[in-house]
């Protein structure tokens, strides 16, 4: 009987079997996919550096071409208005940078990290069932590209299949977030319009009153070429009114922002559109006796703050982590040695929630891009952006406070922003 058998080789599943193989422990993780494969989720959070050098992996990265990001920029669809945050001028040293990932690449050197750790990854191969047998742990049913099937016996089991969440569905435990019915649009291109020197690196969120795009930098070479992830995010009920492909909404939303129309000018489409839909949900709670669902598995939120990435491999560490203390002490692994890892991620999420709610509201432009700033609120603020969600203190809370009173009275002058999606309204020609 193996020790932990690991559903996904992804962050949270690659973070999970490093840590448990560093321990000596017998781990199998398995992976539909072979790598590297194209994956959405580039832009990672500062708090991820102090990860990856606990994990061993920093080394590995450092000497990538992936961009180096020293903040994020937020702007008016329009270019009517654009804020710069930059973390140095907020946060401790240990959070002033960060980098962003190709996903394809990020995710073969973090498995490859796994296996040369002692972790056991199969590729190419689906996870088809999971059987509880009490003291005798778990029972993982597989079938490999080539057809062939077999059986793993283990003491646990982790599901870090992401937004297939595999044991949230068995389970019936994955819900959908209430009012979050959102769609992304998106795909890589190359030679994008970055801005100039320092600022190349930082992701772009480009609000409009009824869409936001993001535009962030993978890679730049010394050669000067570059690789970038842009996408659209709107409501699943404009997505579904759009009588055309989804290259061709994601190219009029494009279109529809001088911003974003300008970032792309001369730049070439790498991938083919890709689309997610309702994607914010949660699994509570997440674990019982003898399995544990891992980070995106667990809960997955709007990626407007880039948050999913580093709480998945968070939350693969700390469970790793609480897998070999559990059978360090002998005997069954029991809900109660996943609760704790799991209250830090949905603590986390619960706070992220709260902010993403916020982020569509008119409210949060009007004072998070307010040039009557308050420098300790826009402190915390950008701390939790930061990825340290140690809690919510009083800064946070008179924001919030600041937004509360921004919709009942408008305290501060307004931040419009256009309206993008009648792009997407058929032609009277089309009509007729």
């Amino acid at each position: 009987m193996r020790d932990c058998v690991i559903i996904g080789a992804g962050p949270a599943g690659t973070a999970a079997a490093t840590v448990l193989a560093r321990a000596g422990r017998d781990v199998l993780a398995f992976e539909s996919a072979r790598f590297p494969r194209f994956h959405v989720g580039e832009s990672m959070l500062p708090a991820a550096v102090d990860l990856w050098k606990r994990l061993g992996l920093w080394e590995r990265l450092e000497g990538t071409s992936f961009a180096r990001k020293g903040g994020a920029d937020f702007l008016i669809a329009d270019g009517s208005k654009e804020v710069k945050f930059w973390f140095a001028r907020y946060l401790p040293a240990n959070l002033h940078r960060a980098i962003q990932v190709d996903r394809a690449e990020f995710d073969r050197i973090a498995m490859e990290h796994a296996r040369s750790a002692g972790a056991e990854i199969r590729e190419g191969v689906r996870v088809t069932e999971v059987e509880f047998r009490g003291r005798e742990g778990v029972e993982v049913a597989w079938r490999d590209e080539g057809g062939r099937t077999g059986t793993e016996r283990a003491r646990v089991v982790l599901d870090c299949s992401g937004m297939r969440s595999f044991l949230g569905r068995k389970l019936g435990m994955r819900k959908p977030v209430p009012g979050m019915t959102k769609v992304s649009v998106f795909a890589h291109y190359e030679n994008v319009r970055l801005p100039e020197a320092e600022r190349a690196g930082n992701t772009e969120i480009v609000a409009a009153e009824d869409a936001w795009y993001w535009l962030i930098p993978m890679t730049i070479e010394e050669s000067g070429r570059n690789t970038a992830s842009v996408g659209v995010v709107v409501e699943r009920s404009v997505k579904d009114g759009f009588r055309g492909t989804a290259l061709e909404m994601m190219e009029r939303l494009f279109e529809a922002s001088p911003v974003v129309r300008g970032r792309l000018a001369g730049a070439r489409r790498l991938t083919e559109a890709h689309v997610e839909a309702d994607y914010s949900f949660r699994c509570d709670p997440g674990y019982g006796d003898g399995f544990a669902l891992i980070g995106d598995a667990a809960a997955f939120l709007d990626p407007i703050f880039s948050t999913g990435f580093y709480l998945s491999q968070r939350h693969g560490e700390q469970a790793g982590q609480a897998v070999v203390k559990a059978l360090g002490r002998g005997g069954a692994v029991r809900a109660a040695d996943l609760a704790a890892p799991a209250r830090t991620l949905f603590q986390a999420v619960d706070t992220y929630t709260r902010f993403v709610r916020a982020f569509y509201t008119q409210a949060w432009y009007d004072i998070f891009l307010s040039d009557q700033d308050s420098p300790r609120i826009r402190k915390a603020v950008v701390r939790v952006l930061a990825g340290d969600v140690a809690g919510m203190n009083l800064w946070l809370r008179m924001f919030f406070a600041l937004l509360w009173a921004q919709k009942r009275w408008g305290i501060v002058p307004g931040v419009p922003r256009p309206r993008v999606t009648g792009c997407l309204a058929p032609a009277a020609a089309e009509t007729a």
